[in-house]
């Protein structure tokens, strides 16, 4: 193998090789927030942006006469959740963000007729629907998840991003997916 002085002097401008480069088989990539997020630069993305939020201090106003006071906060905001801490409730939900460019919270009602608990379900197990008049009303959203139908009455669609004639969020991995696919290539490779 010639040194660089060879090269750039062109003292030995034939190079010789015991075997011909190759190309290396090229599995087809599919890209999911599963196969994105092992990316370290992904995983370290998603890690950056949910633990800060997940911190955050939650304030609550009641704006009343034009002024504003602040209140103690209702049960919901510090504690969304019954089976997990308000930290991890809101981690899930940034990452779910993030990884898919929605969230969903199942909400569950109190005798009272109000929210009292709200669950993160995960992005791949809802199905989305605009009901167009043959089932359902007209222009309305309809989730399916576990077996069953639900309104938004009963799920809370979250979007990073919305476009319009789009049911589905957007976020990074989905708008973004040949650069993630070719990193994951370079990586594996």
């Amino acid at each position: 193998m010639a040194n660089i002085f060879t090269r750039l002097f062109g003292l030995n401008n034939t190079e010789q090789r015991l075997s011909a480069p190759t190309i290396p088989s090229r599995d087809t990539v599919m890209v999911s927030a599963d196969t994105a997020i092992t990316l370290t630069g992904v995983y370290r993305a998603v890690q950056i942006i949910a633990t800060p939020v997940s911190k955050m201090k939650l304030e609550t106003y009641r704006y009343a006469g034009g002024t504003e006071s602040e209140i103690d906060n209702p049960l919901l905001v510090n504690k969304p959740n019954v089976n997990s801490t308000r930290r991890e409730f809101l981690y899930e939900t940034v990452a779910s963000l993030a990884l898919h460019g929605e969230a969903f919270w199942f909400k569950t009602y109190g005798s009272n007729g109000q929210v009292s608990n709200l669950t993160v379900v995960p992005t791949n197990a809802v199905g989305v629907y605009v009901g167009n008049g043959d089932m359902w009303a007209v222009g309305q959203k309809y989730f399916t998840y576990g077996g069953n139908t639900y309104s938004s009455k009963e799920i809370e669609h979250l979007k990073l991003f919305s476009q319009v004639g789009h049911v589905r969020g957007f976020g990074p991995i989905q708008t973004c997916r040949p650069d993630i696919a070719a990193a994951l290539d370079l990586r594996d490779y």
